[in-house]
């Protein structure tokens, strides 16, 4: 991701804009999220129906383990409660990109590491 000094929100967006120069996130599809704290958990994601290409600050949500929201506006994705059970069963994930691209599959396919146990 970014800078590390940024915000996770401005990460995600600077993320996204990438992903959508780069044609691995097209229009409105996919969604992005960072961990914000493990215990109790929360996380910042991309609201629903929102170009990655345009992200702003406006267009994150702070949602809890139920995907509750406690922050922001819009509804989450359908894809969040996924995002919640890899932040649950993946103690090392602190971000998910989740591109519905051709490119997006090509990644993960790279990125992938069988669980050992």
């Amino acid at each position: 991701m970014g800078d590390p000094s940024q915000s996770p929100t401005d990460q995600l967006t600077e993320t996204g804009r990438e992903f959508y120069r780069r044609s691995w996130a097209r229009g409105a599809s996919g969604n992005f999220s960072v961990l914000l704290a493990r215990k109790p958990l929360r996380l910042s994601i991309t609201a629903a129906g929102n170009e990655k290409g345009t992200l702003d600050e406006t267009n994150f949500l702070e949602i809890d383990d139920d995907a509750e929201i406690l922050q922001g506006l819009g509804r989450p994705s359908d894809e969040t409660l996924f995002h919640l059970a890899i932040y649950r069963l993946r103690p090392k994930a602190r971000c998910i990109l989740y591109s519905q691209t051709v490119w997006g599959m090509m990644l993960s396919d790279k990125y992938f590491v069988e669980r050992s146990s």
